[in-house]
């Protein structure tokens, strides 16, 4: 893992610092942005999981989620992924 996001600075550093985290970015904006940054696990609150996989999906990254969603939310996430460079999926349960 080269870099992790969260909703604050802060929060992004300590987790960052707890596990040898090169960078820590205090926005999904910003890590999605990352050059360097090949795939993106999103493992935010679940409210979330579908507006930063849509972000990430929408910055051409492939994108793995946590947890499953919503017939819609998967629906959602397809219809944003960009083949054949783009891939979403969600951890099985």
């Amino acid at each position: 893992m080269i870099a992790v996001g969260s909703r604050t600075q802060l929060s992004a550093q300590a987790f960052a610092d707890r596990h040898a985290i090169a960078a820590a970015y205090g926005s999904y904006e910003e890590l999605v942005a990352d050059p360097s940054v090949d795939v993106v696990y999103v493992a935010t609150p679940h409210t979330a999981h579908l507006p930063v996989a849509l972000l990430s999906l929408g910055a051409g990254n492939p994108t793995l989620v946590e947890k499953p969603l919503g017939a819609t939310g998967m629906f959602r996430l397809i219809s944003a992924c960009t083949p054949p460079s783009t891939v979403c999926s969600t951890v099985p349960t």
